[in-house]
């Protein structure tokens, strides 16, 4: 659910550069050298505040920029959620943001919603591009005053396209024997109007002791929308919209390559609810 009632207020840090002079901002004349940081990406907020130290929360988040111009949805849990998002039952906040990133990579990120309610995210952090590094945050509540009910660290990376064909093998919690998975799987080039992308295709199963089979039973999977390194897939018998399968996993970051290069691999985790119920763990690698 998208909670609205989230402002979020981020302030760059001026940066000291060569000669002892202070970056500035990206401007129209000085784009050659931004990083393009437009992509899925997956941050990670460890808090530094009692009695939430050591506690952190992911936060997935889908950035498009253009010559340092950028904006996005993200989606996360607060660690504070009982306290920095109250009155709302809610615990999680969808927040969009607007900023900007500049030819050093300091990166800037605000959002504000039309009645300027509490609580306010506020995040400074330096990007080469795909990576988010030198990160902090803090979560403050504007109800009367500006008390800081959450502040961390911050560090973040660019989560790869899931693109190809991938195969590996899952192992069953039941009878500890291995499964053959085929997954072949694509992705939408860009997130929709909510900040989700999207993954359709298919997943073959080998050897599964639920179907019994030897040769490969395949399954088209719903749509499903995801944002940052996890996602959820529910597979459907034909014709009847029960759950046969659902597969989740998490999808590697973008590497040394492109950032269009597809992910390299999936950590997945699987519950069959056939004739039998199953689950198991595995790693499938592109092909």
């Amino acid at each position: 659910m998208k909670l609205r009632s989230l402002s979020i207020l981020a302030a760059l840090a001026g940066l000291v550069g060569c000669g002892g002079s202070a970056s500035s901002p990206a401007t129209s004349g000085s784009t050659a050298n931004i990083p393009n940081i437009t992509g899925n990406w997956e941050l990670l907020e460890t808090s530094t505040q009692a009695p939430y130290t050591g506690d952190a929360t992911t936060v997935g988040v889908y950035l498009a920029s253009t010559e340092g111009a950028i904006s996005g949805d993200a989606s996360f849990a607060p660690v504070c959620s009982s306290v920095c998002l109250w009155p709302s039952s809610d615990t999680d906040i969808d927040p969009y943001l607007t900023g900007s990133v500049d030819a050093n990579g300091n990166l800037a990120l605000t959002s504000q919603f039309p009645d300027g309610a509490a609580p306010a995210f506020a995040v400074t952090a330096k990007t080469p591009g795909t990576t988010l590094e030198n990160g902090t945050y803090t979560i403050t509540y504007n109800i009367g005053s500006s008390d800081v009910v959450d502040q961390g660290t911050v560090t973040g990376s660019m989560i790869a396209p899931v693109n190809g064909s991938y195969v590996g093998t899952v192992v069953s919690s039941t009878t500890d024997k291995p499964m053959a998975v085929t997954a072949t799987l694509s992705q939408t080039a860009a997130a929709d109007n909510l900040g989700y992308l999207y993954l359709n295709g298919s997943v073959a199963f080998t050897s599964s002791w639920c179907f019994g089979n030897t040769v490969p039973v395949s399954f088209p999977i719903t749509k499903v929308n995801f944002i940052g390194n996890s996602f959820r897939a529910d597979i459907l018998a034909p014709n009847t919209g029960v759950v046969l399968v659902i597969l989740t996993g998490t999808i590697s970051p973008v590497g040394s390559g492109s950032p269009s290069t597809s992910a390299q691999t999936l950590t997945v985790g699987y519950t069959m609810y056939y004739d039998c119920t199953d689950s198991g763990y595995g790693t499938l690698t592109l092909q």
